[in-house]
């Protein structure tokens, strides 16, 4: 066969095999510049420019201050967003940024959470807080006030109450931290829409000083000669009608029982729809509220409805003198469970006659019972005087029997009765708690109240609570069946709720601990992005359970931590930590991430510091956005690189490099003056860079 002759077979192979190298050609296939970038729409947002909030919407105005609702574009979110109204110079703009910078240090759930802060386009300054939907509390009493239906359906006293707990609950943190708010009233406190209770406006709010203390401020507490000066001196600060006689006086001390009088005069508003002092003028209303003219609130009630209880608790938090107001918001809050507990209060001067009949309240079929055999004895009794002379005397004797078993029998009902008070007020404080530190010690308390004859609203209450306590210990099949047999709302309580049920699949075994990548996958992909106590109690009884951590599964839980601690978005990626080794031992290289906050805050525990269990010898902090050293506590790394970082109070910035124990740091020599260089260099080497 002639070669330049092919089959006719082959021929088809050769145009085959074209058609195949045309199918397969990728290159005609490759996505373009622009459509590579579209498939990062998130990080593409981050890099834009342009202003970040936007769409905003005027929300309400004060003297100080105008909120306005705007969309944020970088989180894909609606916030509040703060601006002065007429501040015009950098003082004026100096007090409305300090509030911003005292409420960011007050974390508490009942405290409004600040997100952002800083200056727009005009160099105007601003800050960015959680939008809360639903109402503020004055608009709910004047709704109350004018009869609205609506409102009486859905806030009955009870529900007023739970209310005025949240309020105590942020101020009694706020005296905590040696803060007192000064300007308690309805219209800043903000009721949301699935239970949440917010206290606003701190722009008033005072740090009380000890003048007598010589220690330097530690990272971490409020500094007062920075934040105090909110307001100009020398003019009376609070809303008449709120504020206390000593709070009327240019020069009167302010002290916690200032806010307590506060906390009085909004549970009187509450009671009477009125204010406790009356007046024509301002002028009248301040000097009645110095000479402590305030009207009994069943006085002001038509309706004669009002408890004798709160009556009195009202009139202890408003009295002239702060010393003989409550001693602190604890105590009054105190006073409000006993009412809700059916007790009597301290401050009621109560009479054996009310508290028989509180007694039968707490204990209406005991009382029934004695009712009946009180009455069998008396038709006894009365039928055996009717009978001859000669069974009067057994009669006599029978009587005689039965009053001495009545008297053990009333001295029994006191001793449980006794011991009723103390269970049920363990068991309330145990409902109400926010300490989950102490989840295995309540959970018994609350199983006991629910063995109790209880209502279905509190017993509701208790079963979402012993769940709560239950999810942080990671006994998800107890939580589970706690959560899906009880309908009481809280924060976000259908996640809660799937989240315990998909781990009680996971882990049925209550007794046994999640491993550390299964904890890290929970906290992932739970939605419980703003009740971040919930996280931080499931760390805390992790590590107690399981103090050693492999660094590696560890170090994935500290990213996503170190996320939620930070408030990073939801949305943004996690960042990856650069754990490595450097002669062989442990270097942690932070350098250049957005992470402030290292440590758990507010749990009723010490400071306790997500990288601890990595034990590292060295640590690099440069280019970061860290500001107070006590963020490292725990640490105790012997080498330590802090370039380009900007720490607040450098006076303490070598004594708190001393007691982290280090063997060296490297500093930026252009940040620290030669004598900060020089005290550090007598107890560790010092490197400049």
């Amino acid at each position: 066969m002639n070669q330049s002759q092919k089959p006719e077979n082959d021929i088809w192979n050769s145009e085959h095999d074209d058609q195949l190298t045309d199918f397969y050609d990728t290159e005609s296939f490759a996505l373009s510049s622009k459509e590579e970038k579209a498939l990062h729409p998130i990080l593409n947002s981050l890099s834009e420019t342009g202003t970040r909030y936007n769409n905003t919407a005027f929300i309400a105005e004060g003297a100080e201050k105008r909120i306005s609702r705007v969309y944020d574009r970088q989180l894909n979110r609606h916030v509040a967003m703060a601006t002065p109204t007429e501040a015009s110079t950098e003082l004026d703009y100096e007090h409305f940024l300090r509030e911003a910078h005292l409420v960011a240090n007050l974390a508490h759930p009942n405290i409004i959470p600040i997100h952002n802060v800083g200056l727009d386009g005009d160099g105007i300054p601003f800050y960015t807080m959680e939008l809360v939907p639903g109402n503020n509390l004055r608009n709910i009493l004047n709704g109350l006030k004018e009869g609205d239906s609506r409102y009486r359906s859905e806030y009955s006293l009870d529900r007023l109450l739970d209310i005025y707990l949240k309020v105590c609950n942020a101020i009694a943190y706020a005296h905590s931290r040696n803060v007192l708010h000064l300007d308690i009233k309805p219209d800043n406190i903000r009721v949301g829409s699935f239970g949440e209770v917010f206290v606003l406006d701190w722009g008033l709010a005072t740090i009380l000083i000890d003048t007598e203390a010589n220690a330097p401020t530690v990272a971490g507490e409020l500094d007062g000669e920075l934040l105090n000066d909110i307001t100009p001196p020398n003019m009376m600060k609070g809303s008449v009608g709120f504020m206390a006689p000593e709070q009327a006086t240019v020069s009167g001390k302010k002290t916690q029982q200032t806010d307590i009088y506060a906390l009085g005069a909004l549970l009187y508003l509450m009671l009477t729809h009125e204010l406790p002092v009356q007046g024509n003028s301002t002028t009248e209303l301040i000097e009645n509220t110095r000479a402590g003219k305030i009207t009994s609130p069943r006085s002001r009630s038509k309706e004669g409805n009002i408890p004798r209880s709160l009556a009195a608790v009202a009139l202890k938090a408003l009295s002239v003198q702060p010393k003989d107001r409550y001693g602190s918001v604890i105590e009054l809050q105190n006073e409000i469970q006993r009412h809700l507990s059916g007790y009597a209060t301290l401050a009621e001067n109560v009479n054996v006659g009310s508290l028989l009949v509180l007694l039968m309240r707490r204990h209406s079929q005991s009382t029934a019972m004695l009712m009946v055999f009180l009455l069998f004895l008396a038709g006894v009794i009365g039928a055996n005087l009717v009978v001859v002379e000669r069974e009067k005397t057994l009669a006599v004797s029978a009587r005689k029997e039965a009053e001495e078993n009545l008297k053990l029998y009333t001295e029994q009902k006191e001793k449980s009765r006794k011991l009723g008070e103390e269970l049920n007020l363990s068991i309330m404080q145990a409902a109400m708690t926010d300490n989950y530190c102490l989840a295995d010690e309540m959970i018994p308390l609350l199983e006991k109240g629910l063995q109790q004859n209880i209502g279905d609203n509190l017993r509701n209450r208790l079963l979402a609570q012993k769940g709560t306590f239950h999810y942080v210990l990671q006994q998800f099949s107890a939580a589970n069946e706690c959560l899906q047999n009880t309908s009481y709302q809280f924060h976000n309580s259908n996640g809660i709720r799937a989240l315990a049920k998909q781990y009680a699949v996971l882990k049925p075994d209550d007794s046994k601990s999640l491993t550390t990548p299964q904890l890290t996958e929970l906290i992932m992909q739970s939605k419980v992005y703003n009740h971040k106590l919930l996280y931080y109690y499931l760390y805390y009884h992790h590590i107690q359970q399981n103090p050693i951590q492999n660094p590696k599964e560890h170090l994935a839980l500290a990213e996503i931590l170190l996320h939620r601690l930070n408030m990073i978005g939801k949305n943004t990626p996690i960042q990856s930590l650069k754990l490595t080794k450097v002669r062989g031992k442990r270097h942690l290289d932070l350098s250049g991430l957005p992470f402030t906050i290292f440590t758990l805050k507010n749990i009723n525990q010490p400071s306790i510091n997500v990288l601890e269990p990595l034990k590292l010898y060295s640590l690099d902090m440069s280019n970061t956005s860290l500001t107070h050293l006590g963020e490292l506590k725990g640490l105790y790394p012997k080498e330590l690189r802090l370039i380009d970082v900007n720490i607040i109070n450098k006076t303490v910035f070598p004594g708190q490099l001393t007691r982290m124990h280090l063997d060296r740091v490297i500093l930026d020599r252009n940040q620290y003056n030669q004598k900060t260089l020089n005290l550090l260099k007598n107890s560790m080497d010092v490197i400049e860079e």
